[in-house]
């Protein structure tokens, strides 16, 4: 259908052809004149609601002789109100394109700010799935499972466990769950740039995709958090995060490592089982997501005919936290009711040998 805007009181000869053939065809589907001109006196909807009434009895005719015949009859009406163009003025022509110019601003507009919008709920979802998140939720809820009174407890020992062992199995609960996060849910990429003979050095970007978890309520993503090896939804829309670094690699290993990223689209993780080290002060953190400083990439060697590792060390770690530096606190962990005082706390290596011999 065809609308126009009102200019003034006086009638132009373009809007006084449409009305004239929007009375034809209601009229003709039983509409009386009257009822006609009261809908476009309506301040609000005026001829908006005279095209609404015309394409509604269009479909009602639809309905009882065919959509065929309910479609040709539409295409007579655009055909007599494309015709009615060439009555417009070229102040009708002006207006006309003004309207369109700053409708298609305001959908711009309108669109700038859903992405805006869009992007900024990505950006808190991200940060609210993150990998340091991930661990302190799972960090919580081990806990609080610990801390349980068992059913064969007495109070006593219930209270005394609480208060001799909270801070220790706090910090073995904390290790256990980065140490699981390391060891079962990483997948990285890796991207090479050139290799630097003289020095041996190997410019390369590792990244890793984020998980989108979909969710309606925290409770629900509390559930999905905590939930092993489950780290969110992924397609060709999740977004990426990534560190540039320069690895100290041999020459005879950097070729076989591009070798290798060449065969398997270069990703570490389709290939030789990678390997990250379990030293918690080999791993940094970047907006929240684990990197580790080392990785290992089994190749098998011709010559000895066996597998050997492929070691990217010393990754750059300039600018990040290491992952060993980060302070716990049980405040931060949601725990404060099971400590008289916020206790805070640091992971080292040494709780792996505590895991280990428990």
């Amino acid at each position: 259908m065809c609308s126009f805007p009102i200019f003034a009181q006086q009638k132009t000869a373009y809007q006084k052809k449409i009305e004239e053939i929007q009375n034809k065809y209601l009229q003709k589907y039983g509409v009386s004149l009257s009822r006609i001109n009261q809908l476009r006196k309506d301040k609000e909807l005026g001829n908006a609601a005279v095209e609404a009434l015309l394409y509604e009895k269009i479909q009602n005719y639809g309905k009882t002789h065919g959509n065929v015949d309910a479609g040709l009859i539409l295409i007579k009406i655009l055909k007599e109100m494309n015709a009615a163009e060439k009555l417009k003025t070229p102040a009708e022509l002006k207006k006309e394109k003004e309207e369109i110019e700053k409708r298609i601003a305001q959908q711009k507009k309108e669109k700038q700010q859903r992405e805006i919008m869009e992007k900024k709920k990505r950006e808190e979802d991200i940060e609210k799935t993150s990998d340091i998140v991930r661990t302190k939720v799972r960090i919580k809820d081990s806990f609080i499972k610990w801390a349980q009174r068992g059913e064969f407890e007495t109070t006593n020992e219930f209270n005394k466990r609480l208060s001799e062992e909270s801070r220790n199995q706090l910090q073995k609960i904390s290790f256990y769950e980065i140490d699981y996060i390391f060891d079962n849910e990483l997948k990285f990429d890796i991207k090479l740039g050139m290799y630097d003979a003289d020095n041996e050095i190997y410019p390369m970007i590792i990244e890793k995709k984020i998980g989108f978890y979909s969710y309606k309520t925290e409770e629900e993503l509390y559930k999905k958090l905590v939930y092993k090896n489950y780290t969110g939804d992924y397609n060709f829309n999740n977004p990426k995060i990534s560190i540039v670094t320069e690895a100290k690699i041999e020459r005879e290993k950097a070729i076989k490592l591009k070798e290798i990223c060449e065969e398997h689209s270069e990703s570490i993780h389709a290939y030789g089982n990678p390997q990250f080290s379990r030293n918690i002060e080999e791993w940094i953190l970047k907006d929240g997501y684990f990197f580790p400083i080392t990785i290992k990439i089994g190749s098998y060697n011709d010559a000895k005919g066996e597998l050997e590792d492929i070691e990217i060390v010393n990754l750059n770690k300039k600018g990040y936290s290491l992952i060993s530096e980060i302070g716990f606190n049980t405040s931060d962990l949601g725990l404060s009711g099971y400590f008289p005082e916020n206790y805070t706390f640091k992971l080292n290596n040494n709780h792996i040998e505590n895991i280990e011999e428990n």
